[in-house]
């Protein structure tokens, strides 16, 4: 009986031993999202997100295909980082509000479509 007991103390140490490296493991990828999105908070929206908030406001009745395409050019001049462009994006199609994901959609696709560098460079 001694034995058994003995056994599954060690099973269940090992268990802990497992789980805690796997606790570990999540609390510093979850502490370093973390920290990138405080930095993101304090920093505030840069100068393309500013544009994707313009390009996918709620105000709008249809898309803006003119700032929409002027962001493609600017996208395949190297005027604009595309990786922080499909994040402005991404975060626009995260909000609520149906008509600014509709937008964010459509702004979405055509950059897919008209920017030549996107894949290159994210």
């Amino acid at each position: 009986m001694s034995d058994n007991l003995m056994e599954k103390v060690s099973a269940f140490g090992e268990k802990l031993k497992i789980g805690g490296t796997e606790v570990g493991q999540k609390i510093s990828a979850g502490v370093s999202s973390m920290s990138f999105k405080m930095k993101e908070f304090f920093q505030g929206p840069n100068q393309t997100e500013k544009i994707v908030e313009k390009t996918t406001a709620e105000t709008l009745d249809e898309p803006d295909w003119a700032t929409n395409l002027e962001l493609c050019d600017m996208i395949n001049h190297d005027r604009i980082n595309s990786v922080e462009l499909i994040r402005g994006i991404k975060k626009r199609i995260m909000l609520k509000n149906p008509r600014v994901q509709y937008l964010a959609l459509v702004l979405l696709e055509t950059v897919v479509k008209n920017c030549e560098k996107l894949c290159s460079s994210a």
